[in-house]
C-alpha cells in the first residue's frame, strides 16, 4: 500500500514538472512570433534620385525624370545582397548603389532600369520565400538644364499650389515662378513666390546666368532649394504629386518655421 502511495506522488509530482516544463517553453513561442511580425520577402525595390553630384549625401530629390547635366542616384532598398543591375543593355553588378551622369546626349531619353536582388529568405518566419525578386522602373532625362527653366516655360512647378501649414486648419494658394527678369525691372533670373496678398515674398535674383546664382542650393526638375531674408526655402514636388514649401528660420530669434503641404492647383 506504502509503495502505491509513494507511485503515485512521484507520478503526480512528474506530471506537475512536465506540466511546468511546457508552460516555461510559450514565451519562447510568442517572442518567435513577434519577431516574424516584422518579417518582410526579399524584395527588389530601389529608390531613383537626381543630384547635381554623384555625393549620396548631398543635395537631391527622388523622382523619376531629370533635367540633364545631373547625376541620376540609384539605391537598392534591400541590404546585405547580391545585385543586379540592367540599365537598357549595360549591366552592373555587385553594387547596392551607384550613380550616371547624364548630359546633352541623353536629352529625352528614357532608360529602363532593372534591378535583380538574391538573398537568402527568411524560411521560418516566410517558407514560401525563394529569396529572389527584380523589380523595373523608368528613369525620363528631360530637354530641360537649369537654366532653361528660367528662360522657358516650365508648367510643371510654376504655377498656384494650395496648401495648408501644418498648424493650420485653413488653406492658401501660393504661387511660384521663375523668371529671367527681377520684380524690381531689372534683367537677370528670379525665383519669386507671391503670398496670397500679392506682395512678393521670396526671391533670389542675380544679373547672369552663365553659373549658379549665389543662394541657390539646389535646382533640379522636382526641388529646388534657396536662401532668402531669413528663410531657407525648400520647394519639393514630390513623385505622387503631393508638394512641400517648408521655410527653415536662419535666424530663430525674428523669424519661424513655416511647413506647407498641398497640391498644385
Amino acid at each position: 500500500m506504502l509503495k502505491t502511495k509513494v507511485f503515485c506522488l512521484l507520478s503526480c509530482s512528474v506530471a506537475v514538472l512536465c506540466l511546468i516544463s511546457c508552460k516555461k517553453e510559450q514565451p519562447a513561442l510568442r517572442s518567435l512570433e513577434e519577431d516574424c511580425s516584422c518579417a518582410k520577402e526579399v524584395s527588389a525595390d530601389f529608390k531613383m534620385e537626381e543630384s547635381g553630384s554623384s555625393d549620396f549625401n548631398g543635395n537631391r530629390a527622388e523622382t523619376d525624370t531629370s533635367l540633364f547635366y545631373k547625376y541620376a542616384l540609384f539605391s537598392a532598398n534591400e541590404v546585405n545582397a547580391e545585385y543586379t543591375w540592367y540599365l537598357d543593355s549595360e549591366e552592373i553588378n555587385n553594387k547596392n548603389k551607384f550613380s550616371q551622369y547624364y548630359g546633352e546626349e541623353s536629352i529625352n531619353k528614357t532608360i529602363k532600369v532593372t534591378l535583380v536582388v538574391k538573398k537568402k529568405p527568411n524560411k521560418i518566419c516566410l517558407p514560401n520565400d525563394d529569396g529572389y525578386d527584380s523589380v523595373t522602373k523608368f528613369f525620363h532625362v528631360s530637354n530641360r538644364n537649369w537654366v532653361s527653366l528660367f528662360e522657358l516655360p516650365f508648367p510643371e512647378s510654376e504655377g498656384v499650389y494650395r496648401v495648408k501649414e501644418q498648424h493650420s486648419n485653413d488653406s492658401v494658394d501660393i504661387t511660384f515662378d521663375l523668371s529671367t527678369s527681377s520684380p524690381f525691372g531689372s534683367s537677370g533670373v528670379a525665383m519669386i513666390l507671391y503670398i496670397p496678398d500679392g506682395k512678393i515674398n521670396y526671391h533670389i535674383f542675380k544679373d547672369s546666368v552663365v553659373s549658379l546664382p549665389s543662394g541657390i542650393q539646389y535646382i533640379g526638375y522636382r526641388r529646388f532649394l534657396f536662401e532668402s531674408i531669413g528663410h531657407d526655402v525648400d520647394i519639393y514636388r514630390r513623385n505622387n504629386k503631393d508638394v512641400e514649401f517648408n521655410f527653415t528660420s536662419t535666424n530663430k530669434e525674428y523669424y519661424k518655421d513655416f511647413k506647407y503641404k498641398g497640391r498644385k492647383l
